[in-house]
């Protein structure tokens, strides 16, 4: 077996502007480059480039400068990135829906790398309803149409947003909510009492498919506990991504990745790359939105 690891930091999905570390252990390998990058629709252009590094290594910050970042859509080049810091690579420019884009990255000390990824289309969400409420909980539904003729993938993230006025200025704050479902489509992983080992491994995994509906109108149920803050929350945002397969599964393994710490034995479990010869992800998406004042 090789034995390396290599860390991943991302601006993640979870699209929550925050950094986060996988270190994941593999085996005796010279180190690689890894990319990564989450692509929008209007997003900016925006990469992060590291590189894996050798159990024999101090676990230091791994991302690299110094690298050539180029974009490419249908084999023309749009741009080479700007450098920034951390690793970071930025070009001013913005993703568009319904095309396909390529990453190259290119080091003095590292063999090149390179990735493809689909921007798919923003899937409107047709309504948001509140179905009933109690002291603890409030229960929603969610319409949206799917396209027919295609496997699409999905995902759903919730905001409480807070409105505040200070000297004469208002003030708009997001919050990132929990909800929990028992709708077929989450086949049990966002339950807190599964019992299938592979809805334990999926557990907190918020992307699904279109299997059971696909072509059609489909209605998502999902509940919100009401927690100690929840009386600052003037609306709820709800987004619904749309994302491209590679999303979907590097997701769905970064879940698995997380919660096998709760097996004493697991299995093996590769977070999903779509890099050539190199590690990490780089995946599309486009989101949708629906404000909903609360109650």
């Amino acid at each position: 077996m090789r034995n390396y690891l290599y860390s991943i930091v991302l601006c993640i999905f979870i699209l929550s502007s925050c950094e986060e570390n996988l270190d994941l252990a593999l085996k005796n390998q010279s180190p690689i480059l890894v990319l990564n990058a989450l692509a929008g629709k209007d997003s900016l252009v925006r990469v992060n480039v590291s590189r894996t590094y050798n159990l024999k290594e101090d676990k230091t910050n791994q991302t690299l400068n110094g690298a050539t970042v180029e974009l490419y859509n249908e084999n023309k080049l749009l741009g080479s990135l700007q450098a920034l810091n951390d690793g970071w690579y930025q070009l001013d420019a913005s993703f568009e829906s319904e095309k396909e884009y390529e990453i190259i990255v290119r080091h003095p000390d590292y063999n090149a790398i390179h990735s493809k990824t689909l921007i798919p289309l923003s899937t409107p969400i047709v309504d948001v309803i509140l179905e009933k409420e109690d002291s603890n909980r409030q229960y929603y539904s969610l319409k949206f149409d799917d396209k027919e003729a295609s496997q699409d993938y999905y995902m759903i993230l919730l905001k409480g947003i807070s409105l505040y006025e200070t000297n004469g200025e208002s003030y708009t704050y997001s919050t990132d909510i929990n909800y929990y479902s028992d709708d077929v489509v989450f086949n049990g992983n966002l339950l807190e009492n599964a019992t299938d080992l592979e809805q334990q491994y999926l557990l907190g995994s918020k992307t699904f498919s279109d299997y059971s509906f696909n072509g059609q109108q489909t209605k998502i149920s999902f509940f919100v506990e009401k927690t100690s803050n929840w009386s600052d929350f003037a609306e709820l945002k709800v987004l619904l991504y749309h994302v491209n397969k590679d999303y979907y599964a590097f997701e769905r393994s970064k879940n698995m990745i997380e919660n096998r710490k709760n097996f004493a034995f697991y299995k093996k479990i590769n977070l999903h790359s779509n890099v050539v010869s190199g590690s990490g992800i780089f995946a599309g998406y486009a989101v949708s939105t629906m404000n909903i004042k609360l109650p």
